[in-house]
């Protein structure tokens, strides 16, 4: 008897599907409920009220919450809700990024078209980074010192190297010295974006008034100019100074310096709001 082809394609299952299917069993939530619970979480960028006052950034599809507070909600014990999650990510439904007793957690899309899919294609994750990403998540937001953010970093690396090797590229073993180059460098990025993110988060509430005005006014609200003005701000932001001025006059480099302050918190508001890359 031949066997029977099994189907090998995703079906999908979107939200409203899901809350079909749901059926209430009193207040303790079943797991059905508990993942539609997540999406609901998710879709409205959830942050639980222990975490407001650490001012938590998320992106599209997180939320971030603590063991306690989904135990609570659901009516579950917290061992059980940690099985879940770990459940969860092991199917590859979630994405836990771990902060100080709470965790971001991202969602995946559900029903994912093939376009989607095909950008992804032979991307992994990397559980190393992302332990690096929440380390430095942590640093950004004044949570650790830079210090105990690059303990860290060591640890993580280290951990990484053959046993019994020293913990720098020429104690490595020819074939891992590559790798673990690439591993540093990687690290670096992140870092140098993390730092970036860190100093910017001073400006964040800072007045944007005279950019505007400088828009409104000087480029009469021109967008075709606006791109050559921002680039001799970042300029003059990361290297102090602009060759576009050199022939300038002294009121117009004076108008660009005095322009820099609210670029800068321009360029906070965007990495904040998550439309920085």
């Amino acid at each position: 008897m031949k066997d029977k082809p099994t189907l090998s394609t995703c079906i999908p299952a979107g939200k409203p599907v899901l809350d079909y299917l749901k059926e209430k069993s009193g207040e303790r939530h079943t797991k059905l409920e508990a993942y539609c619970d997540l999406l609901d979480k998710a879709s409205a960028g959830y942050v639980s009220d222990v975490l407001r006052k650490l001012d938590v950034e998320l992106q599209p599809g997180q939320l971030a919450v603590t063991i306690t507070d989904l135990a609570e909600c659901w009516h579950w014990h917290r061992a059980t809700v940690r099985s879940f999650l770990n459940g969860l990510e092991s199917l590859g439904q979630i994405k836990k990024s771990a902060l100080t007793r709470s965790y971001v957690i991202t969602m995946a899309e559900v029903g994912g078209n093939e376009k989607e899919a095909g950008k992804n294609k032979g991307k992994r994750n990397n559980p190393l980074m992302d332990k690096v990403d929440a380390a430095l998540s942590e640093w950004v937001f004044g949570k650790v010192s830079g210090a105990e953010c690059g303990q860290v970093c060591q640890r993580l690396t280290d951990a990484e190297t053959p046993d019994g090797a020293t913990r720098t590229t020429d104690g490595l073993p020819d074939n891992d010295k590559a790798a673990y180059a690439e591993t540093c460098r990687t690290i670096m990025e992140r870092m140098a974006l993390a730092a970036v993110r860190r100093v910017l988060r001073k400006y964040r509430f800072g007045p944007t008034v005279s950019l505007t005005g400088f828009f409104n006014d000087v480029l009469a609200e021109d967008f075709t100019l606006m791109p050559e003005a921002m680039e001799t701000l970042a300029e003059l932001v990361i290297d102090g100074e602009s060759e576009s001025l050199e022939l300038e006059d002294a009121q117009t480099k004076e108008t660009f310096r005095t322009l820099c302050k609210p670029f800068k918190t321009v360029l906070a508001d965007s990495l904040e709001t998550g439309n920085g890359n």
